[in-house]
């Protein structure tokens, strides 16, 4: 135990040190350096973006040949291009003060603004909030022939939100998408004010709270950095324990250690914060609380085939003894066997779920429908298959060590504990599902134990781990 304790907080301490490091450098760029400076820059480049608007509208305003051009409509191509918002980066309307009733627009150059005016305002900046969003309004009065007063407006978009958004329609700052995971604009008065180019304050911005904010990358770098680490010192650790005090000792110590670290992540999503990334939106996909999303599934089906390749590269030097009474040995093969059943229906389970109940497209003849979603899922799947074959390996070789040479017995124990199994299965979607698994566990422990590949030997070349990709 002195050994033991020796390792632990010895042996590998500098990788478990390293890994506390990086998570320390990740939540500290995120608390104080990434918000800080975050706020302090987009302040200024927000600021920066609204006067440069500000001072091009002054020289547009101030050329009364041009808007008495475009008033009357005999403006060349050129010049309605040069005024369109995908150049001029703001919106640009010019309103006609009718003696009847309403002012008339002669001249917009965009419709994706809708803007609000009101006569007899004078010169006047201010932001206002429109179906579209937030933006600095720029508002001049100019007389031009024949002593006409015409409103000439500017729209600056700062913030772009919508009522209902998708992908192009998006709540977020103009010319800084990202920003808005980091900032927000404030109606009261913070240390991050943003002026205009005459002194006028228009708005402030303010951080976001830190439960409410996105994670920068280079600080989640660093957190991927530590998670790297500490799987590390957990390997290691794992690895020692099994040569010092024995295989299942070692096995624990991993799958404790998992199970300790997946615990934390469900139960404390703010420290990693994952819900941040589409991958772990729920509304792809989301069977149970274990596996609430794509995300989920995907660090689960590579943390089993972790511990299922750490047991199945040892297992097959570890000495194992059978019992002196013959039925210890065959009750323990027929829980490794029920064992077994079980994780053949559950594995079914998950992956019937993930084609049946994700919003991803598998169809791989129809290439064009195929997301990163895709690619995504067809790696869980690889991962799992392989994870049930290091797994099928590992029982299956404990059960030829206790009762060698009885390899067709294991295949009626198996089949009649399915069969119990579906009899207790109220569920006739299931039960069908899984007779049909259960009949391709028996052809593949056929398979297995006439090593049709390389079955208990321990080892998989190219061919045969393509070929179990595909069965």
């Amino acid at each position: 135990m002195k050994d033991l304790r020796k390792s632990l907080f010895r042996r590998n301490i500098y990788v478990l040190l390293a890994a506390s490091g990086m998570f320390i450098l990740g939540w500290l760029m995120h608390r104080y350096l990434v918000r800080t400076t975050s706020v302090i820059y987009y302040s200024r480049a927000i600021e920066d973006k609204i006067q440069d608007k500000e001072q091009d509208f002054e020289k547009f305003s101030a050329d009364t040949a041009l808007l008495q051009s475009l008033v009357d409509g005999s403006y060349p191509a050129k010049t309605l291009s040069s005024l369109l918002l995908n150049e001029k980066k703001y919106g640009i309307f010019i309103y006609d003060q009718d003696t009847s009733f309403d002012d008339r627009l002669v001249f917009w150059s965009t419709q994706d603004i809708t803007p609000n005016v009101h006569f007899g305002e004078g010169d006047t900046t201010s932001v206002v909030s429109l179906a579209s969003g937030k933006f600095v309004r720029i508002h001049k009065e100019v007389v031009l022939h024949g002593n006409k007063t015409y409103a000439v407006e500017a729209q600056i978009p700062v913030l772009t939100q919508y009522f209902v958004q998708n992908t192009n329609f998006r709540r977020q700052f103009a010319e800084y998408p990202g920003a808005e995971k980091l900032i927000n604009m404030s109606a009261a008065p913070t240390k991050y004010p943003v002026k205009s180019y005459q002194g006028q304050t228009l708005f402030y911005l303010e951080e976001l709270p830190a439960e409410s904010q996105q994670h920068n990358w280079w600080s989640f770098i660093f957190v991927l950095a530590g998670i790297f680490l500490l799987i590390t010192y957990i390997h290691q650790e794992s690895n020692y324990i099994y040569r010092l005090y024995g295989l299942w000792i070692g096995v624990s110590f991993m799958f404790l250690a998992i199970l300790v670290l997946r615990l934390t992540t469900y139960y404390y999503p703010g420290f990693l914060n994952l819900q941040q990334f589409q991958l772990f939106d729920p509304s792809i996909y989301n069977s149970s609380f274990l596996l609430s999303s794509l995300g989920d599934l995907l660090i689960n089906s590579l943390l089993c085939s972790w511990l299922m390749l750490f047991i199945n590269t040892r297992i097959a030097t570890y000495p194992f003894r059978p019992f002196r009474d013959k039925w210890k040995n065959w009750f323990c093969v027929v829980l490794l066997l029920s064992f077994l059943v079980v994780a053949s229906f559950v594995f079914a389970d998950i992956l019937q779920s993930l084609v049946a109940d994700a919003k991803i497209s598998f169809n791989v003849i129809n290439i064009k429908n195929l997301s990163r979603y895709s690619f995504i899922g067809f790696t869980i799947m690889a991962t799992l298959a392989l994870s049930y074959f290091f797994l099928a390996q590992i029982l299956l070789t404990i059960c030829g060590k206790l009762i060698y040479g009885n390899y067709y017995v294991s295949l009626i124990i198996s089949a009649f504990v399915g069969l119990m199994i579906l009899s207790f299965s109220e569920n006739a979607g299931v039960v069908e599902l899984n007779l049909y698994v259960l009949l391709w566990l028996l052809l593949f422990l056929m398979m297995i134990q006439q090593q049709l590949f390389s079955g208990l030997r321990f080892r998989l070349n190219v061919s045969e781990v393509l070929f179990w990709l595909f069965v």
